[in-house]
């Protein structure tokens, strides 16, 4: 599981609703970096990767963990926040970036971490094998962007 620093649960408290219910739904759930750091009421987290549903699964089994690409995600619910970290948001196709504001309550915040545009992830160039992720996607969406390390982060907020 990563462990999130101070400095990184702050910055993600801070974009994130203050009181009430606390539902989010984590795009590119991975190993469930979040859980744990934040309070949660509710957590849905997606991810492409079986194995990584799995092991969020093992670890959090009361919460939903769904194998899906966002484009091909729709559960009829709406959240208090989307959150998609580390990079995760620059693998939505931009066309359908914009849905993400469909799937937030009325007031509710988003939290995307886009890769900088001159960026290459390091597992990349560890392991040599490349993923398709579209550059400069966070274009599609409007929002207050801020730059942390080697992501940008874009808030509605």
């Amino acid at each position: 599981m990563i462990t999130l620093t101070r400095p990184d649960c702050t910055m993600l408290r801070h974009g994130t609703p203050h009181g009430g219910s606390k539902e989010p739904l984590e795009i590119g759930c991975a190993s469930c970096p979040l859980t744990g750091q934040m309070p949660i009421d509710r957590y849905t987290g997606i991810d492409p990767s079986q194995a990584m549903i799995d092991i969020c699964r093992s670890s959090l089994p009361r919460e939903q963990f769904i194998r899906s690409d966002f484009e091909a995600f729709y559960s009829g619910e709406r959240y208090d926040y989307l959150i998609a970290t580390f990079g995760a948001a620059s693998y939505i196709h931009p066309d359908w970036l914009p849905w993400v504001n469909n799937l937030l309550h009325p007031g509710g915040a988003l939290f995307l971490m886009f890769y900088q545009d001159d960026y290459i992830p390091e597992t990349y160039r560890k392991t040599g094998i490349f993923l398709d992720w579209y550059q400069g996607n966070y274009r599609a969406l409007s929002g207050d962007l801020s730059v942390y390390h080697n992501y940008l982060i874009l808030r509605n907020r």
